[in-house]
């Protein structure tokens, strides 16, 4: 099975990407706020301050002791079983206080030399590499001769453009490595480190929301009450990086026959994901205010490394959603289409994501208020994937799908149960009233319940 973003056609081995789309969470970082419907909750999502997301200027708001009460919360949670909220408030802890030590060690951090490190961190920091968010993994002292144009390769120092040389194939492209990824590109060193630090971030938020998928009772035990956090992967997510998308048609061409509609694509037979550089700078600087993560190629980095996160974090079964419940995995990827990226003074790094602008809710909005279309769950649950996806509503099936998977993700009280229902699809244990099952709520009434909660958003513009 494949999954891929397209920028026009759909087919049905497609993912539809569309610009106008979008979808809700509504996230004030820092704060938990009621939003227009008494049942939907705001949270803020962090990073945990290290080499990867670049240093935190927040001025925290919170003194050391009550960065301390929050990761005492965040214990608590995990003795619940409540992963993705005990990372959730152990993150949110090490913002406020980077050297808050019980959340540090709960989220797999060691102090050495005075700065907090991931596993993989630590183990490159052995070998005196530090990560620079340009050039990856570099010796300190090696700094100014990388910033004036020259480039280690294989023990002797070269020009840049004779290293871009040796790694112009992308079957000779540069490897960087960090906890959870590996980047392979023959762009640019640059490419690949801006990459993979943004692909780290996104690890971070997608554990903070949906730790429940991948972590059971015994990982939580281990984290919050042995300070015993897992390692990095042995087996890292392999994603892979082409210069152009000339460059990304030509080598997998043979694989999608009709990969010159996309723009991004996760074999999980492979386990890769594939990407093309944009030609031009994905982001804008740091230091700008925002940057805006529902860009093109942003919200497709974030849709196909969702699919694969899923997918490898666990034992999951090939070809998932083969005869039901399709919807669900095309739906939690096209949330995550929305998130975005912040830094400020006030907050310093931080993540929404669902806002009503973002991602592809209007339009489901728009859909089912203003048009009239809805696809009953009742019907929706029972489409595998290839009846899905050779659907004439294919479009319109999609936004539908985002807005579902919002209003769950949204709902504290369903969003636990939301992530469960996704466990069984990947397990390939889910039944077409798996969903109704996991509310506690017939098809009807949570199709009524959705409405209720699209009528409670305020209107985008078109």
């Amino acid at each position: 099975m494949e999954f891929c973003v397209r920028t026009g056609y759909h087919s049905s081995s497609s993912i539809p990407f569309m610009l106008r789309a979008t979808a809700i969470l509504l996230i004030v970082c820092g704060l938990a706020l009621r939003c227009a419907a008494d049942s939907v909750e705001s949270i803020g999502l962090f990073v945990a301050p290290d080499p990867y997301s670049q240093p935190n200027h927040a001025s925290s708001r919170l003194s050391k002791a009550q960065a301390l009460q929050t990761a005492s919360d965040a214990q608590r949670a995990g003795r619940k079983g409540e992963a993705a909220t005990a990372l959730r408030l152990a993150t949110e802890a090490v913002h406020h206080d980077p050297d808050c030590e019980p959340a540090r060690r709960a989220l797999g951090y060691e102090r050495h030399d005075g700065h907090w490190l991931t596993p993989y961190q630590l183990r490159m920091a052995k070998r005196g590499l530090v990560w620079h968010g340009q050039f990856a993994w570099i010796a300190p002292d090696d700094l100014p001769r990388y910033e004036s144009g020259e480039r280690k390769s294989r023990g002797r120092w070269i020009s840049a453009e004779s290293d871009a040389r040796r790694h112009a194939h992308i079957a000779k492209g540069w490897q960087v490595r960090t906890d959870h990824f590996q980047v392979t590109t023959n762009h640019s060193l640059e490419a690949g480190a801006e990459l993979a630090g943004k692909l780290e971030q996104l690890y971070q938020v997608w554990q903070q929301l949906c730790g429940d998928f991948s972590l059971d009772h015994g990982d939580l035990v281990a984290r919050f009450e042995k300070g015993r956090a897992p390692s990095y992967r042995s087996r890292p997510f392999q994603v892979i990086y082409h210069r152009t998308q000339a460059e990304y048609n030509a080598a997998l061409q043979s694989r999608q026959p009709r990969i010159a509609e996309t723009i991004g694509i996760y074999f999980d037979r492979q386990r890769e994901a594939h990407f093309f550089h944009p030609g031009e700078p994905a982001s804008v600087g740091r230091n700008d205010a925002t940057r805006n993560a529902t860009t093109r190629n942003d919200a497709t980095l974030y849709h196909e490394a969702v699919h694969q996160l899923f997918q490898e974090s666990v034992r999951a079964q090939r070809e998932i959603g083969q005869t039901n419940n399709f919807w669900a995995v095309e739906g939690i990827a096209t949330w995550f289409e929305s998130l975005r990226y912040h830094v400020d003074d006030r907050s310093g790094v931080h993540f929404t994501i669902g806002e009503p602008d973002a991602g592809r809710l209007p339009a489901a909005r728009r859909r089912l208020l203003d048009e009239g279309y809805h696809v009953p769950l009742a019907e929706l649950v029972t489409l595998g994937k290839n009846d899905l996806q050779t659907r004439e509503d294919l479009v319109a099936i999609y936004s539908q799908s985002a807005g579902l998977a919002t209003y769950f993700m949204a709902t504290p009280d369903r969003r636990g149960r939301f992530v469960e229902y996704l466990r069984q699809i990947y397990a390939n244990r889910a039944e077409a009233n798996s969903l109704s099952e996991q509310m506690g709520k017939s098809y009807a009434q949570l199709d009524a319940e959705y409405r209720e909660f699209l009528e409670s958003l305020p209107e985008s513009p078109r």
